[in-house]
């Protein structure tokens, strides 16, 4: 299991922050693994606490972007 984390920061840069970190499992999961890897995505208190669309916003993003990845959801 790889666990990346986002860590304490949330910003309006978490689906690009996202990215990077799925990036960087693609390189550390062995090829042959990657369709047999879950990918989790999960979001702490703080999702709730942002203004107006701004969570459903970073959701939608984040949505948009897991697909490409070869990980299994």
């Amino acid at each position: 299991m790889v666990i990346l984390h986002l860590g304490p920061q949330f910003t309006l840069s978490i689906p690009f922050a996202l990215l990077d970190l799925l990036d960087e499992a693609v390189h550390v999961v062995l090829e042959a693994m990657h369709g047999c890897t879950p990918l989790d995505v999960k979001a702490t208190a703080g999702l709730r606490l942002l203004l107006g669309s701004q969570s459903a916003d970073i959701l939608t993003a984040v949505e948009g972007r897991i697909y490409s990845y070869p990980f299994q959801l």
